[in-house]
């Protein structure tokens, strides 16, 4: 066959086109199926959930990762393919898992239980990790960390979840480990865990994140806190040195103010000099607390993007809040959606705008405005730093909607640099 183009070219313009149905491509010539697998395996999305793409990745199990198996009885498919597929994998997501499901309910194989498809999972797993020579995430739904070893890998990201009906017990083996895991890991820089319970485990978890150098992002989703873990929190926030960004979210279906969480941020942010990124979602706060994070951003000079979503701080502490961008000369992102900010709040946060010089996104999204708190933003675009402002749902109405269109039109002549503005009423 006459080559049209260099393999490289070929290479550019098949990836230009990976979305696309390339399979067919890759009948075309030997040169092209080695452009073309690569594409198509490096990025599985949704495709996981195929019991054919279970059945390819479990021809490539070792001897050993077979035996985990093998006393089920259940028939395998044992010849071998025709590449290592899964050194083209770059992320695991959790439609692996759901794959595996697919793969167990097409066979019809009854009676094999929860456990067949633990073990399942686990072959996959080591799988992967031991011949992933391109994988970067990977996501772990309830698996012992104790069984798995990505210390010496490629990956970066990790999600570990566990739902609710998992043991306690269990949760801490895997949390241990993790630990393990991390100890000495020199590739992970993004660590994110889905789960409600950590027990003991999660001052032992902040310890070994006070250790590794390499982790600088790290997020905890559903946990629940209390006063204990705050002071935990606390303390890992004044002993860490490496993590950048942090994030805590709780489940939106809990009720109740978690006052020791923002203490505790506050009473660590002001030692704290490496955090560049915090997000707070569905974590009750009180005005105290507002006022607290305020006082931190009147001194912290580290700290770059701060989110706030759904946290309910009332009235005084969202002043407090606003009052202190004053005085903040490096926050760059201030995220306030859904807190039901009102006309008041919306004042001050317009007469801050006009002195703050730093601020380059603004959400206010979801909150309750009304007309005449959209119309006191108007002095916002004013602003010669701002470059997004989100006011979406805040009951403007159609009037202060044409009333923004028209100030920001004023603004226009005036030295502005925002570029993106919504709107929807």
């Amino acid at each position: 066959m006459i080559t049209l183009v260099p393999l490289e070219c070929s290479l550019l313009i098949l990836n230009h086109l990976r979305h696309k149905n390339l399979l067919s491509c890759a009948l075309v010539s030997r040169p092209w199926c080695k452009l073309i697998i690569p594409i198509l395996w490096c990025d599985p999305k949704h495709h996981f959930q195929d019991e054919r793409l279970i059945n390819t990745l479990l021809l490539m199990l070792s001897p050993e990762e077979r035996t985990l198996v093998d006393n089920f009885n259940v028939q395998i498919p044992n010849n071998q393919p025709v590449l290592e597929y899964t050194n083209f994998i770059t992320y695991v997501t959790r439609d692996l898992y759901n794959g595996v499901r697919c793969w167990i309910t097409s066979r019809q194989e009854a009676g094999v239980g929860t456990a067949f498809e633990d073990l399942i999972n686990y072959s996959l797993i080591r799988l992967l990790l031991r011949t992933g020579k391109n994988l970067r995430y990977i996501f772990l739904e309830e698996l012992n960390c104790n069984y798995i070893v990505f210390k010496n890998t490629t990956i970066t990201s990790l999600d570990l979840y566990f739902s609710d009906e998992i043991h306690h017990r269990d949760v801490s083996k895997s949390i241990e480990g993790l630990i393990k895991n991390i100890n000495g890991n020199t590739t992970l820089t993004t660590l994110n865990i889905i789960l409600s319970f950590l027990g003991e485990g999660l001052k032992a978890l902040t310890k070994a994140l006070c250790k590794n150098n390499a982790i600088n992002s790290f997020s905890i989703h559903q946990l629940r806190l209390n006063k204990g873990r705050g002071r935990m929190l606390r303390g890992f926030l004044r002993k860490n040195t490496t993590i950048t960004s942090l994030s805590l979210c709780r489940s939106p279906f809990k009720n109740g103010t978690v006052p020791e969480l923002g203490k505790s941020l506050a009473v660590g942010l002001r030692i704290n000099k490496t955090l560049k990124h915090l997000k707070v979602q569905y974590y009750n706060f009180g005005s105290e607390e507002g006022r607290l994070l305020a006082d931190v951003l009147y001194t912290n000079t580290t700290l770059l993007s701060l989110d706030l979503v759904i946290i309910f701080i009332r009235q005084q502490g969202e002043q407090a809040l606003a009052e202190a961008l004053c005085k903040n000369t490096t926050l760059m992102s201030f995220n306030l959606h859904n807190n039901f900010i009102k006309l008041e709040e919306g004042q001050i946060l317009a007469d801050v705008l006009c002195k703050n010089t730093t601020l380059i996104s603004l959400d206010l999204s979801h909150n309750n405005l009304r007309l005449k708190g959209g119309k006191a933003l108007a002095k916002a675009f004013f602003n010669t730093s701002l470059i997004d402002l989100n006011l979406e749902n805040n009951n403007i109405g159609f009037k202060g909607e044409n009333a923004l269109e028209k100030a920001l039109k004023d603004a226009c002549h005036e030295n502005i640099k925002l570029t993106s503005l919504k709107l929807q009423v």
